[in-house]
């Protein structure tokens, strides 16, 4: 497929733009967001050990108010509960 001459110049000209944002600090650098990932990550690693934790307290509640399910339910516990501990809760 053909190119258009114009079409490879504004992609030059893009980068051209962007490295004179850059410059002047509008655009934020790899490493800032990087950074930014990274934290982000972190909170939703955070957010699921939590919910994690919550659901093994569920399931433990579950087991005492179902007789009929309790081994079910403190099976369930219990691996939630491992998880919890193995994302860092």
């Amino acid at each position: 497929m053909a190119t258009k001459k114009g079409a490879t110049h504004m992609l030059h000209r893009h980068h051209h733009q962007e490295l004179i944002l850059n410059q002047w600090g509008l655009i934020t650098p790899p490493a800032e967001e990087e950074a930014k990932k990274h934290k982000h990550r972190e909170h939703m690693a955070e957010m699921g050990a939590l919910a994690t934790g919550a659901f093994a307290l569920y399931e433990g509640h579950e087991a005492k108010v179902d007789p009929q399910h309790a081994g079910r339910h403190k099976m369930e516990a219990e691996i939630a509960g491992a998880a919890a501990v193995g994302a860092g809760f």
